[in-house]
């Protein structure tokens, strides 16, 4: 598999957020992500409690789409997940399992929050 992607997110809290990622293999060519899991993981200093752990749909609505043979995974959380984030700087990473339980890095980096500046009205 290839090396893991140094790429920093960056969450608005006023809008819905997603993030994809291709991944390829070392020769350049996607990898196939059938049968395999994904989870992202979003930690202060990349050490302690998760602050954030998406795996697939829970009853939140955070998803990781895995897309197959074209290599694409897929990060989608709501917009009553990230209005309710409180941690401007943290470290995730993005790891995928795959059908014989060997787990490879994806992407890693900084994860931010920003406001935004639209702000939807209380209902």
């Amino acid at each position: 598999m290839s090396e893991a992607l140094n790429h920093d997110i960056e969450v608005q809290q006023n809008v819905d957020f997603a993030v994809s990622f291709d991944y390829t293999g070392d020769e350049g060519l996607p990898v196939d992500l059938t049968g395999f899991k994904a989870l992202l993981e979003v930690r202060r200093h990349g050490t302690g409690d998760a602050l954030l752990s998406v795996t697939e749909v829970d009853s939140d609505g955070k998803v990781i789409e895995l897309g197959g043979a074209d290599g694409r995974i897929t990060v989608k959380l709501p917009y009553d997940e990230v209005k309710g984030m409180t941690y401007p700087l943290a470290q995730y990473d993005l790891v995928v399992e795959d059908g014989d339980g060997y787990k490879w890095p994806v992407a890693y980096g900084a994860f931010k929050l920003s406001k935004g500046v639209s702000q939807w009205p209380s209902s």
